[in-house]
């Protein structure tokens, strides 16, 4: 039952294309994160990681939902 954790920082090297390892990482994640800032939802880069986790949730019922409210945040 181990728990591996992946972060951009540890596992994108410079020069690699980054984006279809990010992508990947996502799919195969039960869980995903977002460490929302005041400026994630202007950050297209961020905004588009999370709608590709949300895409895949809502493709895949089999995947554990829990959704947090937050006073001022965005409704996908």
């Amino acid at each position: 039952n181990e728990v591996a954790l992946w972060r951009d920082s540890e596992e994108l090297k410079p020069g690699q294309p980054w984006r279809p390892q990010l992508q990947t990482a996502i799919d195969e994640a039960t869980i995903f994160l977002a460490v929302v800032s005041r400026s994630y939802f202007g950050e297209d880069e961020c905004r588009k990681e999370l709608d590709w986790f949300l895409r895949r949730i809502k493709q895949d019922p089999k995947v554990p939902r829990l959704r947090a409210e937050l006073a001022g945040m965005p409704q996908r």
